[in-house]
């Protein structure tokens, strides 16, 4: 079980929340500062989908300050100055626990492929996957931490 809190209410918004809860997790979805602090409680993942100045930069101060597994911020390269800028204001200069710009790079463009590409970044974060690659050829087994034949494969 994993808590996620998305932050903003847009359409990668609407597209991850429905994903998010698919794999079983808990989703709070936040507005404001009140509810990004009620949500960091218990969220084992943040995800800043939001790039108002009034909540992106401070929600990822607040996370930074938690102990968050995982920290992404959706955003163009001038957004993720912004928010930098605004860390380095209020005296945090490291940023490497914070994945940004969020997501995998597959060519996402539209809001549910965005949602998908960082609903992968989390589950390869959480599973200790430092690079991903194409499944295409590989030759070692998917689940080597398991005896062949016990990995478990849905039946559809």
């Amino acid at each position: 079980m994993l808590n996620l809190l998305i932050v903003g209410d847009g359409p990668v918004t609407r597209a991850m929340v429905p994903m998010a809860r698919a794999l079983e997790w808990t989703v709070v979805v936040a507005n404001d500062m009140d509810e990004v602090e009620a949500g960091l409680v218990v969220a084992d993942a943040v995800a800043v989908l939001a790039h108002h100045e009034a909540i992106d930069a401070p929600t990822l101060r607040a996370a930074l300050a938690c102990e968050i597994g995982y920290i992404a911020a959706m955003g163009s390269q001038k957004t993720q100055r912004r928010r930098a800028d605004w860390l380095a204001e209020h005296g945090i200069t490291d940023l490497s626990r914070i994945h940004t710009p969020a997501g995998l790079d597959i060519g996402a463009d539209t809001p549910p492929e965005i949602a998908i590409s960082i609903l992968a970044e989390l589950i390869g974060v959480r599973r200790g996957v430092d690079s991903v690659l194409s499944l295409k050829g590989r030759t070692t087994p998917l689940h080597p931490e398991l005896a062949p034949g016990e990995a478990y494969c849905p039946e559809g």
